[in-house]
């Protein structure tokens, strides 16, 4: 965010927020992640062929 706020000359990040929006892809790569951070031993929902959960549709 604060890459986005100086090379777009916003004094304040909420005035960033304003103008941008994750892309669906990059939200998908953070969520895993970061589940990959917090629960390294949780099957992944790549992995896993049961019910898939709200963090890995």
């Amino acid at each position: 965010m604060r890459v986005l706020q100086s090379l777009l000359g916003h004094a304040s990040p909420e005035t960033t927020m304003i103008y941008t929006h994750p892309l669906e892809e990059a939200q998908r790569c953070a969520v895993e992640k970061l589940e990959g951070i917090l629960f390294p031993n949780v099957p992944s929902g790549s992995s896993y062929q049961g019910r898939s959960t709200s963090l890995t549709q």
